[in-house]
């Protein structure tokens, strides 16, 4: 199965899947702690994909100097915050109430994926992006964003690169930023194309 491609990003489903999550049943973690999913990510290689059931069960900052891709499975991230240094993808996850000077939810130096998410009441207290703020390119799919806003550009998303958005809804996103002269993107700003 195939999450996306775009600019030379890949994101695939492998046999090799991390399950990821808390208490123990067949091998499979359920709802698992920031220390878990943040141990997962660091012990993976380079691109791997990690399964997450169930909802994290505390909240905080998760960092990643590689490519990684998530998966959800009933999977709601409140306040909890991804900084990336690379390329990162995200599958069935709901996003709601993050808090974080850039990026809300998620902000990554490298490309961000999303397909059939949820952002809703995520907001950049600082400056970009109330739920994405990427410094590449960004490609949302089925995806809904909802409430979040930006003291800066881009209530719902802001990219110095290309945004891509298919089958996505935009629902009262906010940017403070914008002024009479200047528009700075209530639900998208974008340095690229649109």
């Amino acid at each position: 199965m195939v999450f996306s491609s775009m600019g030379g990003v890949s994101a695939t489903m492998t046999n090799d899947t991390k399950v990821i999550a808390t208490n123990y049943s067949s091998n499979v973690l359920y709802n698992p702690t920031i220390k878990e999913i943040q141990n997962a990510i660091d012990s993976s290689d380079d691109g791997e994909d990690i399964v997450i059931k169930g909802s994290p069960t505390d909240n905080g900052l998760i960092k990643s100097k590689k490519n990684f891709n998530i998966e959800g499975e009933n999977c709601t991230f409140n306040n909890i915050r991804w900084k990336s240094t690379k390329n990162i993808s995200f599958r069935n996850i709901n996003f709601n109430s993050n808090k974080c000077d850039c990026g809300g939810a998620i902000r990554s130096e490298g490309s961000v994926n999303c397909i059939n998410c949820n952002f809703t009441g995520n907001s950049a207290t600082y400056t970009d992006g109330g739920a994405i703020s990427s410094d590449l390119n960004v490609m949302v799919s089925d995806c809904n964003f909802v409430e979040n806003s930006a003291s800066d550009r881009g209530g719902a998303i802001s990219s110095d690169g290309d945004v891509s958005v298919y089958r996505c809804s935009f629902n009262k996103n906010k940017a403070s930023g914008a002024t009479l002269i200047q528009t700075k993107g209530g639900a998208i700003y974008s340095r690229g194309y649109v």
